[in-house]
């Protein structure tokens, strides 16, 4: 899944958190609209944006140098 792809290429680059950005429409899902917006570490477990079939959300890095995305 595309998710795996993102974590795997913020882990090359250092990147070890993201913000959850849910795709906007009446699609997503409520467990992910809610999400929006919150900040997670790659290595919790659980759902991660785009690790699900459908899953249309995003993993917008978390830059370690100033700790706001990118």
């Amino acid at each position: 899944m595309i998710g795996n792809l993102t974590a795997a290429r913020h882990g090359q680059l250092g990147i070890a958190e993201y913000v959850w950005g849910a795709a906007q429409g009446e699609r997503v899902c409520d467990e992910h609209a809610a999400l929006e917006g919150t900040t997670h570490p790659w290595d919790a477990e659980g759902i991660t944006p785009g690790s699900e079939i459908s899953c249309r959300c995003s993993a917008e890095p978390v830059l370690p140098e100033d700790g706001i995305a990118a």
